[in-house]
């Protein structure tokens, strides 16, 4: 089975790489398991089968099942005549026993004469006994040689049906070739989830790695010139911007200053309603001052950015995850 093809990105974060893997191991796992599921509809339609057949078959030898059963039961069940004389053996052999004992410890002649002719009397019986086992036994064998036989020619009746049972094999061959071909299946799919786990593993190992990065709190001025004699005005500045740990505050781009400076003029003529007469503000890192100058900082208007400002910045990208080294 081809596995499914899919082009590769090349990958910037790991939900990337997750996303992308977790469509193909989905793509995987519906491609085999619609061969399973067609494998399992075929061995529930091969099992009703069997099932109707059998049922057929039952219901026509139900009379010879039936006489099987009882054949079987008079087959396994002991002889009543066996086991009675086998108790009268014992019973006699117990006695003979007693009084070979009474007999060793009589030391009268009489009675003695008396106990062994018990014990002769005793030992026929037994003899007697013992030859009645063996005409039982033999009865028995007899007996259970011609069940045996009978229950054999009714396995055979019951059998006799070829075509059907035939017919059950083949299915039953059918069914040992169909779980032998999932089995081959369900492998193969282990085996591609598990190089598709190995393969996001991979791809998340490749991925750049993120380079550690800081907030730092940034002071400067808006400013710009309000008449021709060169006196300004200003607006105090702060923000926060995140900035990679082997950057610094002077590597912070220039169109990111501007901006905060054009936020603060924004801030001051439009929340505040002041009145700007230079127009559009420039940034400075440090306050101008000169005669005449106007400094809204001293009327305690500034202009304080709260959300922390994430520019790119030149050899860096960022991510989800932080700052990427490109160059």
């Amino acid at each position: 089975m081809a596995r499914p093809k899919l082009a590769r990105p090349k990958f910037r974060t790991e939900q990337e790489v997750n996303d992308y893997y977790d469509e193909r191991g989905f793509k995987i796992e519906n491609k085999y398991y619609s061969r399973i599921r067609y494998i399992d509809g075929k061995m529930l339609e091969n099992e009703e089968d069997i099932a109707k057949i059998e049922e057929r078959l039952e219901s026509k030898n139900a009379p010879l099942l039936k006489k099987r059963d009882k054949l079987l039961e008079e087959y396994q069940e002991e002889t009543q005549p066996t086991t009675e004389l086998e108790k009268q053996m014992e019973i006699e052999r117990n006695r003979w026993y007693l009084l070979s004992e009474v007999l060793s410890k009589e030391s009268d002649p009489e009675k003695r004469r008396e106990i062994e002719d018990s014990m002769r009397d005793t030992a026929g019986k037994m003899t007697s006994i013992e030859s009645n086992i063996k005409d039982a036994k033999q009865q028995d064998f007899e007996r259970r040689q011609k069940l045996w036989s009978d229950i054999q020619d009714t396995n055979a009746k019951i059998n006799a049906d070829t075509r059907k049972l035939e017919k059950i094999a083949k299915i039953e061959a059918d069914q040992d070739q169909r779980i032998s071909k999932k089995d081959e299946i369900a492998e193969k799919f282990d085996s591609d989830i598990q190089r598709n786990e190995r393969l996001r593993q991979q791809a998340i190992d490749n991925l750049p790695k993120t380079v550690p990065d800081r907030v730092v709190d940034v002071d400067g001025y808006a400013w710009t010139d309000y008449c021709d004699g060169g006196r300004i005005i200003t607006v105090p500045i702060k923000f926060s911007i995140r900035l990679p740990d082997e950057l610094t505050i002077q590597d912070i781009p220039q169109d990111i200053l501007q901006q905060m400076a054009t936020e603060a003029y924004d801030y001051v003529t439009i929340d505040m309603g002041e009145i700007v007469p230079g127009g559009l503000m420039l940034w400075s890192d440090i306050k101008p001052t000169g005669a005449g100058d106007y400094h809204f900082g001293d009327r305690g208007i500034a202009y304080n950015r709260t959300e922390v400002i994430e520019p790119e910045y030149d050899g860096y990208r960022l991510t989800s995850e932080g700052y990427i080294k490109t160059g």
